[in-house]
């Protein structure tokens, strides 16, 4: 059976793939929603924390190249989007704003997987945002349930981001709305 990302292939050790011009795209338009999405929730003065949990289902290895430079892949998009955001929202903030993040980044394939983790552990990441990342060789109806249930178990709102990559729509399981 083809995964989402069968168009992508990660070898540990070896170049990440190259990216095409939809992925990039995706990757862009992620970026932009994800910056805005931060200014406008964190944007009460009174709030001390935002809780959110982000997860990517179809995360692939985290990194492509293209034009002569690395791509962050999906995965570091949302993380580097977190650290952006704490930086940008607390510019001019009297009180402080945290933003705790949890973040399940899951895929099928296991080259992938190890690439991914690979891309974290070199990655320039503050310890609070490192040490919320999950990672797991998964398909992603068989992580979905246990994910969805750790975040309505960690936060009461359960107010998460999931991203459906545009390949992986026909991988993703149709729930039953009860479980969600």
């Amino acid at each position: 059976m083809a995964t989402a990302n069968s168009r992508f292939i990660w070898r540990p050790g070896a170049e990440p793939p190259t990216i095409q011009s939809h992925t990039d795209a995706k990757l862009r338009l992620l970026e932009a929603y994800l910056d805005r999405y931060f200014d406008v929730v964190c944007a009460v003065p009174q709030m001390d924390v935002l809780r959110i949990a982000l997860v990517d289902s179809f995360a692939g290895g985290g990194l492509f190249r293209g034009d002569g430079a690395f791509r962050l892949g999906s995965p570091l998009v949302m993380v580097d989007a977190v650290r952006r955001a704490e930086v940008r929202v607390n510019a001019g903030r009297r009180k402080p704003l945290r933003i705790d993040a949890k973040f399940f980044f899951v895929d099928n394939d296991s080259n992938a997987i190890d690439y991914l983790r690979a891309t974290i552990g070199a990655a320039e990441l503050p310890q609070h945002l490192r040490d919320s990342i999950a990672v797991q060789q998964s398909a992603s109806s068989d992580a979905l349930p246990t994910i969805i249930r750790q975040i309505s178990e960690w936060s009461p709102t359960g107010r998460s981001i999931f991203l459906l990559d545009q390949c992986g729509y026909t991988d993703a399981p149709n729930y039953d709305s009860r479980i969600l």
